[in-house]
C-alpha cells in the first residue's frame, strides 16, 4: 500500500482513533469524578435557565422536517454547482448537459415538494 492511498488510510485512522479515545476518556472521567445517581431532577429538561413548560416528549410538526430535509437538498445543490461554475468553460458541451440534467433532476424534485404542499405553511 503506498502511494496517494496512505494519506487518506492515516486520516481515517486518526479520526476513528479520536473518536474512541474521547468517547473511553469521557466515560473514565464520569466514572472517576462525577457521581452516577440520576435523580428527576438530573433528567429533566433544561434550557436557558428556565424550567420545562409542557410535555417533554412532544415533538415537532411534520413540515419542520420537511423544510429542514429540503434545505439540505438545496444546500447540497449549491455544493454541486459552486465547482462546475468554477470550471464550465473548459468542461463544453458534455458538462453543460450533465448540469442541465442534474439541474433538472433537482427542479423536478422541488416542484413535487411544492406540488405535495411541503413549502406551504398556510393551514
Amino acid at each position: 500500500m503506498d502511494g496517494p492511498v496512505v494519506p487518506i488510510v492515516l486520516f481515517f485512522a486518526a479520526a476513528i482513533g479520536s473518536g474512541v479515545v474521547m468517547i473511553v476518556l469521557s466515560q473514565w472521567l464520569g466514572n472517576k469524578f462525577g457521581p452516577r445517581d440520576l435523580t428527576e431532577t438530573k433528567l429533566d429538561s433544561f434550557e436557558s435557565g428556565m424550567p420545562s413548560q409542557g410535555y417533554r416528549g412532544e415533538g415537532f410538526h411534520v413540515k419542520f422536517f420537511l423544510v429542514a430535509i429540503l434545505f439540505i437538498l438545496f444546500d447540497v445543490e449549491v455544493i454541486c454547482l459552486y465547482p462546475w461554475a468554477v470550471v464550465f468553460r473548459d468542461l463544453g458541451g458534455q458538462g453543460l448537459a450533465a448540469i442541465g440534467f442534474f439541474l433538472l433532476l433537482l427542479m423536478t424534485g422541488y416542484a413535487y415538494a411544492w406540488k405535495r404542499g411541503a413549502l406551504d405553511w398556510g393551514a
